[in-house]
């Protein structure tokens, strides 16, 4: 009775009756044609002129759904997740997985990781912290995370030129066959000695560990890739607001945890709408088996997001995310099945709460050349801070980095507080306030890159330079202002007297 229910409302939405016995009599004989020849997956497809003409016919798409269709959508944002949820299983083959393990330290991460749990416990065993304890595979991963991000992997704004080693400038798009696929080239030009420089953006992730090079989608691939031949449960998260990531699943909080390797950051996903600016839209996570919308994980605004979303309806993702998992659960055993959906439950009742950011989450990037940064409006919040002192009388300025505030005295009285180390500089380059949450120890640090830190006063200029050290963490060897967490006393002091002169 329901079938024919269904077929009269398309009936009645039909021009003629003669047209409407048309479309009934190709579909039938689209269905016997499948029915003879159940292994030909090509004849499953429909591509009879008349039917897919008829998919405008109110009633007729949702009778196609009823009787066993499942229909392809045109969207291209939503073919942009197909292709992205068929792209991650590249990273489950065993071959690539241990050619990638070739590539990293992993005896000398290990050893650093039972350090950096053996610190971690000794601080929770004298009470100088609060925090649970660290399983072993989240502190390695922690140095994995640091490793590749300081001494692996090599972010590219333009590649140096291949003949002098000068400066380049972008000068077009192209493609090129390379050895293991074939992908966009950008093509840069010398400005010395005008020689061309290509820079292959690879998908590849057996050329990326060969390249070791590239911006953020090469970064999170090749991340990936080390995650899943370390058997870290990993997910490769794509942003449609031009950025890529990654999650790991820890097994002992029950929960998926933010990895972004460009930027060596774990477990703050609020970075990108309170640090960068972001007005995220759609964020969407996938494994070898799941594909999931985490969007509301990444944002503490959940209802400004949903009026930003304009790809597609709310129901069009929900079905196609949810045909994309069950063809590709269809391979997995049914215990497996059964765990995903327990986890899966848990993972959207965890998003259901709008998240409030912490003082970790307000960095703008750091990835990228200061200009590619500003043109994609990704900094945060940036000031020029001048100390200027109209007043006569002795002042003090004292930063804590704990705290990581500015306190300016008067005369012996507190005068005015200055938050974040950042909001009391003029000028500050590549540098950064670095806090190890686990050895509970906090500085300001040196990227890779020779960096300036200024300071401006009316006039005084107070300059310092950080260089230097030793080994894979070298740019942690060069730091300013370097105390506990537990501290409160200030580790710079800049006293000055204003005088009528």
């Amino acid at each position: 009775m329901e079938d024919m229910a269904r077929l009269a409302v398309i009936e009645q939405n039909t021009p003629s009756v003669e047209i409407f016995n048309k479309i009934l009599h190709a579909l039938i004989q689209h269905i016997t044609n499948i029915l003879e020849f159940p292994h030909d997956f090509e004849l499953r497809k429909i591509k009879d002129s008349l039917i897919k003409d008829s998919l405008s016919l109110d009633g007729f798409a949702d009778y196609l759904k009823y009787i066993g269709f499942e229909l392809i959508t045109k969207n291209e944002f939503l073919l942009k997740l197909e292709s992205l949820f068929n792209d991650v299983l590249k990273y489950e083959d065993e071959d690539l997985q241990e050619f990638a393990r070739l590539h990293i330290p992993i005896v000398t991460l290990q050893i650093k990781a039972m350090e950096r749990l053996r610190e971690h416990q000794r601080l929770i065993k004298t009470g100088q912290s609060k925090e649970t304890d660290l399983n072993f595979d989240i502190a390695f991963l922690i140095e994995l995370l640091e490793w590749y991000k300081h001494s692996f992997f090599k972010w590219v704004d333009s590649p140096d030129c291949q003949n002098c080693g000068g400066r380049t400038t972008y000068k077009r798009n192209t493609t090129m066959k390379m050895e293991t696929e074939t992908c966009r080239v950008e093509v840069y030009i010398c400005e010395s000695c005008t020689a061309s420089t290509n820079f292959p953006r690879h998908n590849c992730p057996r050329a990326l560990l060969k390249s070791k090079r590239g911006r953020c989608g090469e970064w999170a691939a090749c991340f990936t890739l080390l995650c899943r031949s370390l058997n870290y449960d990993t997910r490769y998260v794509y942003d449609t607001t031009d950025h890529v990531w990654c999650e790991v699943f820890d097994y002992d909080s029950n929960r998926w945890l933010h990895v972004d390797p460009c930027e060596a950051k774990l477990d703050q996903p609020l970075i990108y709408e309170h640090g960068w600016g972001k007005k995220l839209e759609y964020i969407i996570a996938f494994s070898r088996d799941d594909i999931q919308d985490v969007t509301w994980r990444y944002s503490g605004h959940h209802k400004e997001v949903r009026q930003r979303r304009i790809l597609c309806s709310d129901l069009e993702l929900m079905e196609t995310i949810l045909l994309l998992r069950k063809h590709r659960q269809k391979q997995v055993s049914e215990a497996r099945r059964i765990y995903l959906t327990k986890r899966l439950v848990q993972e959207l009742a965890q998003m259901l709460v709008e998240r409030k950011p912490s003082d970790y989450d307000n960095e703008g990037r750091i990835s990228g050349s200061l200009q590619w940064r500003k043109q994609r409006g990704e900094l945060g919040e940036t000031k020029s801070h001048v100390f200027d002192f109209k007043e006569l009388g002795r002042y003090s300025i004292q930063y804590v980095t704990s705290k990581d505030e500015y306190r300016i005295y008067k005369n012996g009285g507190e005068y005015e507080i200055i938050n974040t180390w950042c909001d009391g500089t003029f000028e500050a380059k590549n540098v950064f306030r670095k806090e190890e949450k686990d050895w509970k120890m906090v500085y300001i640090a040196r990227e890779e890159t020779p960096t300036i830190f200024d300071r401006r006063f009316k006039t005084l200029i107070l300059k310092a330079e950080l260089s230097g050290g030793h080994g894979d963490v070298s740019w942690q060897h060069a730091q300013l202002f370097r105390q506990t967490l537990m501290d409160s006393e200030s580790t710079l002091c800049v006293e000055l007297t204003v005088n009528e002169n």
